[in-house]
C-alpha cells in the first residue's frame, strides 16, 4: 500500500473542513441570536388575604389579628354580614399563621422564579417587604413596591422585580363613567410601576385587581378603561398590565375578547390552551349556576410593546405539590390552623420576548 495521499484525498479533507467550518459558523450565529432576544418572565398571583397580625386604622382588617386581642376589644361584634362575624370569631391571625402563610406562597414564587411578579390582596408594604426579606431572598428582587390604594378592606396591589425602578409608582383611582349608579365604596386602583430593563430600554408594569363578579360588568368596564388610558400615556419598549381582572367565563368574550382585545394580546388567549382556569367558583346572579372554572386572572401585552408573548410559556401554576386539591383540582386555601394550603387562585405566568 503506497503512503502517499492522493489530491482527491486532500480535496476530500477540505471539503470537510470547510463544511465544519460552516456548521460551526451557523452554530455560533444561533447561539448568538438565542442570547440577544431579550426574555422576560411574569408572573400575577392573588395571595388571598397576605395580612400582618396588626390593626390598620382606617381599614376594615379587624378579622386579620390575633383572637385574644379581638376578644378582649370586641372588635368581632362590628362585623358584617354574619359570615365575616363568624370568621372574625374563629380566625387567629397571629405572628406565627402569618409566617406560615408567607413560607407558603414563597414556596410557590421561587418555584416560577420570574422576573417580575404582581400580587394582588397584599395588605400593605411592609409585610410584601418581609416576605421578600425573609423568604424570597434569594430570587433576588431589587424593587418592592406598593402604594395605599383606596379599599375598605386595605388589600393593595405589589410588585416585585429583578430590575431597578425608572421612575415614581403611581396609582390610577377607576374612573365610574358606564357604571350607573356609581358604586359608593371605592375600588382598588391600578397600581403603575416603571422599571429599567436594561440596553436603554424601559418597561411600564400595570397591576390590577378590578371590582369582583358580584359588582355589575360596567364597573369592569369602566376598570378596563381606566387602564387603558393609563397605559396610552406609557412610551415604554414593555407594557405589560397583570392582576386579578374577575372577568369571568361568562364574560370572557365579552370583556377580554370584544372589549379588551384591540389593544391587549390576553394571555390565555395567546396560549395556555389545555388550561382551564385560574379559579373555580359559582357564578354570580345565575340561577342553577353550576361552578366553573374562569381565567380571573391574567397577563396582558400592550401592542404597542416591543415585545410578545412566547405561547408556549404561558401557563397556569397547578403542579406545584399541594396548590391543588379534591376531586377537581381546585386552588387549595391556606389554612391558618394547619400552616398547609396557599390562595384561592392559581398563579399565571408567561415569558415576553423581543
Amino acid at each position: 500500500m503506497s503512503g502517499k495521499v492522493s489530491r482527491y484525498d486532500w480535496q476530500g479533507v477540505v471539503v470537510l473542513k470547510k463544511n465544519l467550518c460552516l456548521t460551526l459558523v451557523f452554530i455560533v450565529l444561533v447561539f448568538s441570536k438565542a442570547l440577544s432576544a431579550k426574555q422576560i418572565s411574569v408572573m400575577s398571583y392573588n395571595v388571598e388575604n397576605l395580612f400582618d397580625d396588626q390593626n390598620d386604622k382606617g381599614k376594615n382588617d379587624e378579622n386579620f389579628l390575633p383572637l385574644k386581642q379581638k376578644m378582649l376589644e370586641g372588635l368581632c361584634e362590628k362585623q358584617y354580614p354574619e359570615w365575616r362575624k363568624k370568621e372574625c370569631e374563629r380566625l387567629d391571625w397571629n405572628a406565627k399563621v402569618v409566617l406560615d402563610k408567607m413560607r407558603q406562597l414563597a414556596s410557590v414564587i421561587m418555584s416560577v422564579q420570574a422576573d417580575i411578579v404582581v400580587l394582588q390582596e397584599v395588605e400593605n408594604l411592609e409585610i410584601l417587604k418581609t416576605l421578600n426579606n425573609k423568604f424570597l431572598s434569594g430570587a433576588g428582587f431589587v424593587t418592592v413596591e406598593l402604594l395605599e390604594g383606596p379599599d375598605v378592606r386595605g388589600i393593595d396591589i405589589g410588585v416585585l422585580s429583578k430590575y431597578k425602578l425608572a421612575g415614581t409608582s403611581k396609582l390610577h383611582p377607576v374612573e365610574w363613567k358606564k357604571a350607573s349608579p356609581a358604586p359608593e365604596r371605592p375600588t382598588r386602583s391600578v397600581l403603575e410601576v416603571s422599571l429599567y430593563i436594561g440596553d436603554g430600554e424601559k418597561a411600564s408594569v400595570f397591576g390590577v385587581h378590578f371590582p369582583s363578579p358580584s359588582h355589575t360588568i360596567e364597573e369592569r368596564m369602566d376598570a378596563f378603561d381606566t387602564l387603558r388610558r393609563a397605559a396610552s400615556r406609557s412610551s415604554s419598549d414593555l407594557i405589560v398590565a397583570a392582576g386579578d381582572f374577575n372577568v369571568t367565563a361568562n364574560e370572557d368574550s365579552r370583556l377580554y375578547r370584544a372589549y379588551a382585545s384591540d389593544i391587549w394580546d390576553v394571555s390565555h388567549h395567546v396560549g395556555c390552551k389545555k388550561c382551564l382556569g385560574t379559579n373555580y367558583y359559582k357564578p354570580y346572579g345565575r340561577k342553577n349556576a353550576r361552578d366553573s372554572w374562569s381565567f380571573l386572572d391574567a397577563i396582558t401585552v400592550h401592542k404597542n410593546s416591543k415585545y410578545r408573548f412566547v405561547p408556549s410559556s404561558i401557563d397556569v401554576v397547578t403542579r406545584f405539590k399541594g396548590i391543588a386539591v379534591g376531586a377537581l383540582k381546585k386552588p387549595a386555601r391556606f389554612i391558618p390552623e394547619t400552616g398547609e394550603g396557599f390562595s384561592d387562585h392559581f398563579p399565571v405566568i408567561a415569558t415576553l420576548r423581543k
